[in-house]
């Protein structure tokens, strides 16, 4: 598989890091995707409860999305 424009991919990453940056989603993100934190070890660390975790993953996902539509890596629309 092979990553088209991975420097606007990793611009991606940058902007929603920079934008979650001291708030608890941000926090989430950074344990889940750059340590071996299972979900449970991470709600245990943080005293959450799964459902939150879940909403903030979706929340940051749900931006990073956002961010590669600005980007044109993806479209909002299906064609």
């Amino acid at each position: 598989m092979t990553i088209k424009e991975p420097e606007k991919w990793l611009r991606v990453i940058e902007y929603t890091y920079k934008h979650f940056d001291k708030k608890m989603t941000g926090e989430i993100m950074k344990r889940k995707y750059n340590s071996d934190h299972d979900y449970k070890k991470i709600c245990i660390d943080l005293s959450i409860s799964p459902n939150v975790y879940y909403l903030m993953v979706k929340e940051g996902n749900q931006y990073d999305s956002l961010c590669a539509v600005g980007l044109d890596l993806m479209t909002p629309f299906y064609k």
